[in-house]
Order: structure tokens, then sequence, then C-alpha cells
């Protein structure tokens, strides 16, 4: 195979890589990793990613280890080997839904509990939702607060705060200044949040109307979401206890939500609180008090379900973790099957990702696009072998450059087409390539490239298919 295809071959599993760990950093898992520990969670490095999905795979494989049940006796052991891994994992979801299967049973018997069940866990699940967007509708507005104040400033507005009102009387809910609370900047009309006097016609006023507007109506949403949660929940008790209860004939209105599930108002306003990870606590539910007691079937059949949730949760976050870690080792593995190819035939091939040295074999030096390395250098080029540096197809020619020309101040080259700009200094050559066509013209240095080749003569150098080389 000649060199051309052997380096597009190489440059084209570098690409599926990189495209692949751009997908990557958009899972939600791994996007909630970078947010904590890249430099630039908008825009993580390669390594940042990899390094994200390294810790994915470790922090799922840690839940899964961790995890136990009631419903079951087998545990994943952290020395467990993959083939080990799997077999319990199917083990231990045999013996939960058998539990579950098993629990059912009991509910069966009892007309009506198991669809009060399934819209108490439902209910559930939309308070956790529900608490979860107000924690981050919150946060927004915050921002959106910190905007405004930088935008007015010049107007002397002070820091603001937000009103919450209360859970089910969210008709006080405003945006004032703390010190004034007279001067109000959002208000609630009609169910509506409108701009108050104070903060008509100023700067900025429009996005914080519509975050505010989101907050109180996912505040609203959340008061909603623990109301119905809490009906849910007394119909299970009421419906149980007149079943499975000697001389029970009560009504939901005679029963106290608060005594069958754990609370938590922790969240903005008073809502559902979450952890440090933005995710709902739990509201543990627990039916076995009056006038129910030990042995709930309800609350068997409920535990059951949970566990069983709670695993596939877990399996499913490290199947889909060790599912990225095994795809991108195949992507490494294809990278350097790319590169021993090169080498089995005959090629000194060097990626250009920082500082490297020519020697005295015919060397080819590679670009690679997009590569997020700077500092870029090759010394020795062609001082002894007849070195070349591949760069590909996408350039036609080398532009070049007067000595005092600056990329970063002046409008430079063509917007139709991608070029390499060649400039002199003192001794050595740089190269400037675009990563787009508009580059030069738009003085963008982020879409650029920079290349020092070290005691080369700019006039010398020569683009043939792809290759610059000293004529």
């Amino acid at each position: 195979m000649a060199l051309t295809e052997l380096l597009e071959a190489y440059l084209a599993t570098v690409e599926a890589k990189d495209d692949f760990l751009t997908d990557a950093a958009a899972i939600e898992a791994i996007a909630a990793i970078l947010a904590e520990d890249a430099v630039d969670a908008e825009d993580p490095t390669n390594e940042e990613i990899e390094a994200a999905i390294a810790d994915y795979l470790t922090d799922a494989r840690g839940d899964l280890n961790g995890f136990t049940a009631v419903g079951t006796t087998t545990t994943v052991l952290a020395g467990d080997s993959d083939r080990v891994v799997a077999a319990k994992i199917e083990q231990i979801t045999e013996d939960l839904e058998e539990a579950v299967a098993d629990a059912q049973e009991d509910v069966n018997d009892v007309r009506g509990l198991n669809g009060r069940i399934d819209t108490l866990l439902n209910r559930k699940s939309q308070l956790e939702a529900s608490a979860e967007a107000a924690t981050k509708l919150d946060v927004a507005l915050n921002a959106e607060i910190a905007k405004f104040e930088v935008a007015t400033a010049d107007l002397t507005v002070g820091d603001l705060e937000i009103v919450y009102g209360t859970a089910g009387e969210r008709g006080t809910f405003a945006v004032r200044d703390a010190t004034t609370t007279a001067e109000v900047y959002l208000e609630v009309k009609d169910g509506k949040v409108v701009v108050g006097e104070t903060g008509k016609g100023l700067a900025g006023i429009d996005a914080l109307l519509a975050a505010g507007q989101a907050l109180y109506s996912g505040l609203v949403s959340a008061d909603t979401a623990l109301t119905n949660f809490e009906t849910a929940l007394l119909r299970v008790v009421q419906l149980e206890a007149e079943s499975e209860v000697d001389g029970y004939d009560g009504s939901i209105d005679d029963l106290v939500a608060a005594d069958y599930y754990t609370q938590d108002t922790s969240g903005p306003g008073g809502v559902w609180g979450v952890d440090g990870d933005g995710k709902a606590e739990d509201p543990t539910i627990d039916l076995e008090a009056g006038p129910l007691t030990a042995g709930s079937i309800s609350q068997t059949l409920i535990d059951a379900r949970l566990e069983l949730s709670a695993f596939q949760v877990v399996v499913e976050a490290y199947l889909e973790a060790k599912s990225l870690s095994e795809q991108l080792e195949a992507l490494e593995d294809d990278i350097d099957d790319a590169l021993d190819a090169l080498e089995d035939a005959g090629f000194f091939v060097t990626v250009v990702d920082d500082s490297v040295d020519g020697t005295i074999e015919d060397d080819v030096f590679l670009y690679v696009e997009d590569t997020e390395a700077t500092g870029l250098e090759i010394t020795n080029f062609s001082d002894e072998g007849s070195d070349v540096l591949y760069v590909g197809d996408a350039f036609a020619q080398l532009t070049r450059l007067e000595d005092e020309a600056d990329l970063s101040a002046e409008r430079l080259g063509s917007n139709d087409v991608r070029e390499i700009f060649v400039q002199q200094d003192g001794n050595n050559t740089i190269l400037f390539i675009e990563a787009e066509a508009a580059a030069g013209g738009d003085r963008n240095l982020d879409e650029i490239t920079t290349i020092t080749l070290t005691g080369v003569n700019a006039d010398d150098l020569v683009l043939e298919n792809g290759f610059i080389s000293i004529a």
C-alpha cells in the first residue's frame, strides 16, 4: 500500500476516535463528570473525556459492587471477572423479579390495589423529576439575576432576592430589591409572572422575566407533584387497610400523609430537596404505621419493585460505562494497528503532537487535523534525511506571508479555500494551517494550528500531493 493510503488510513482512525469522544461527551453521565473536572466543560479536551469515561466505569462498577437488596443474597465483588459479573447480574435480576412476583400475588387478591400502587410509584417519579427541574430553574434564575445586576449597575440597582412564596401559595412569588423590598422587578398577577413597576424598561428585564416565569411554573408543578404523591400514598393505605384490617372503615381524610414517608423540603421555596449531584432525595415510603402494621402487602410489593428498579438503573449505568470503555479501547487499537502498518511498510512516522525531532532517516511527519496540542515544533527537519510533513489533500498551495505580517491583526488569505500560510521567523519557518477556509480572513487564531520548522528557509518549502518538503 502506498504511503499516502497508509497515512490516510491512520488519520481515519484518529478521526473516528475524535468523533467517538465528541459523542461521548454529550452523554449525561459523562457530561456530569466533565462539569466537575474539565477546565472548560463546554469544550473539554480529548484527554478529559477519556478520563471521564474511565471515572464513569470506576464509579458504575463501584455502585454495582456495593448493591445489596433484601430480595437477593448474591452480590458482585470487586475482584469478579466480566464473565462472573454478567452471571451475577443475571442471578440478581432473577431473584429480584421473583421477589416482585411473590409480592404481587398477595396484592392481586385486593381488587384495585395494583392500580393504586402503580399510580403511587408514578407519582413518586414525577415528584422527583419536578424537584430536580425546579432546582435547575432556580439556578438559572439566580444566574439571570447576576447578569441583570451587572447590566443595571449604573442605575444603582441593589442586590436582588427571590421571594418564593410557600407551597400551594405561590402568588407572592417575586424578584425584588433585598433591602428596599418595595422595589419589585418581577411579580405574579393572575397566575402569571409579569414585570413589576421598578423593572419596566430596564436592560435585561426580558431575560429575567423568562427565567422568573420558568421558576414560578416549576415551583407550582413541584407543589402539585407533592400533593398528587401524598394523595396516591393515602389511597394505597386506605384501600389495603379497608381490605386487610379487621374493623377498619376509614377514609383518606382520616389519614396523615406525613406518617407514611420521609419528608424533605430543602429545595428552593420549600419544594422537595435534591442531593449534591442534583438528584432528588428519595421520599422513602413506610406504610407500616396505623392502621397498617408490619407485613403490609403494599409495602412488600413497593419495596420489591423499587429494589428491582434501583438495580436496573445500576446495571444500565455499568453496561453503558463498560461499553464506552470497550469502544474507546477498540478505537485506540485501530490507531495502533494503523501505525504498525506504516512501520511494517518501512516508513518512519512521527505524529506532530509536541516538539519532535528529525532523525538521519527519511522521516514522515504527520499533521493531525483538529489537534489540541500547542507549541508544535519540528527540529532537524531534513537536516540529514529527506523529510516530509503530510498535511493531506485539503490544501492546494502554500501562501507566503511577509515577515512582518500578523494573522491576529490582519485579514489575510481567501475565505473560499483552506490555506497554509508560511512565514519566515529568523532562522525558522512558521506554518499556519487553517482548520477552516475563513480563519485567516477572520483573524481567528483558534482555527489555525501553528507548526515551527527550526532552521528552515520558508522559500525552500514546497507542497505536492499533500506533502510539505524542502525543494
